[in-house]
């Protein structure tokens, strides 16, 4: 039977590799000499979670292979996009039947130097990655998810910038810069923004271009009174879950049509005298004396636009209710 991917043109041979998992879209150069550098200019990198054990990626694996994968593609190559989701990443020494878990936010097993040196390691070339992908490559989509066995990736001195990005999921990371704002005015054309998993700790998120913005699950700085700021005008579409810490202030979005936020029994915004209302006075609860907001709405007064909007909490969560004392009108419901 005749080979019917070669009557194809080279520009759609790499369309269809750049389907592939990079790691298998390489393996095609052994095929042919046509074959030999079509991988080096893919539209896309793509690497995933191996299901078998003896070829999962581990943090040595996945470092050596992507900084080479981005050694030898072509310079001149445009990429569209940059996905790296190979979840928790082990090397030899440790064990994935350990008991822990990625979703876990209290007590994290004793790290040895040794392995905190390789996760700092992994932290550092996966930013070097991101900027990589965005500066030279000009991604338009970035999709980065993965861990070392025992922290998050250490994301905290990461500046966004890139005139072609339009969306970024990133799950698993820590943004920990208390008097710094991860912003993204430098990329003008995003209009997408996740962030699942992560633990923030910054003193705002800030976009003029975001329409789409979903922060789940994600830990927020508990263990003072300052709150995170959102500032992000152009929203049209909102979700947040606050899994621990304080909730974020939501600054104004006047364009806002759907939201979604929900406060869980994690968080640090929780009456501990009260069940089912706050403190008289903030000072007699250090949950309430702490999340005190400075007179100001925490969240409804930047949600009154939305047209549809579902709010969840439990009811020792004081927000919601001393926000209604602000008299904010929802007069698009």
């Amino acid at each position: 039977m005749a080979d019917r991917l070669s009557a194809l043109p080279d520009d759609i041979l790499r369309l269809l590799l750049s389907r592939l998992p990079s790691d298998e879209a390489v393996q095609t150069c052994v095929l042919a000499r046509r074959w030999r550098d079509l991988w080096r200019s893919t539209p896309a990198l793509r690497i995933g979670e191996k299901k078998k054990t003896k070829t999962a990626w581990t943090q040595r694996s996945l470092t050596d292979f992507v900084n080479h994968l981005l050694l030898l593609r072509a310079a001149s190559a445009p990429m569209d996009e940059l996905e790296i989701i190979c979840g928790v990443l082990h090397d030899n020494t440790c064990y994935e039947d350990s008991g822990y878990c990625s979703y876990d936010y209290h007590d994290a097993p004793r790290i040895l130097p040794s392995e905190k040196a390789r996760e700092e390691d992994l932290s550092r070339s996966a930013a070097m990655w991101i900027r990589h992908a965005l500066s030279i490559c000009r991604a338009r989509a970035l999709t980065v998810s993965f861990r070392g066995a025992h922290q998050r990736l250490r994301l905290d001195g990461l500046r966004f910038a890139s005139r072609a990005l339009t969306t970024v999921m990133i799950s698993n990371a820590t943004f920990k810069s208390p008097g710094r704002v991860l912003g993204f005015s430098m990329c003008p054309a995003l209009e997408d923004l996740k962030l699942n998993m992560c633990k923030i700790h910054v003193k705002g998120i800030s976009s003029r271009s975001v329409r789409r913005l979903s922060i789940i699950d994600c830990r927020f700085d508990g263990s003072t009174s300052r709150r995170t700021r959102i500032s992000a005008p152009c929203l049209v579409s909102f979700e947040l879950d606050v899994g621990f810490g304080r909730a974020p202030l939501i600054k104004s979005m006047p364009s806002l049509e759907t939201a979604r936020v929900r406060i869980r029994d994690d968080c640090a915004d929780i009456c501990g005298k009260a069940y089912g209302d706050a403190c008289d006075r903030e000072k007699r609860c250090d949950g309430c004396r702490r999340g005190s907001s400075r007179g100001k709405s925490v969240l409804l007064e930047g949600l009154s636009r939305a047209t549809e909007l579902e709010l969840a909490s439990d009811p020792r969560v004081f927000i919601f209710r001393k926000d209604c004392n602000f008299g904010t009108t929802l007069a698009n419901l």
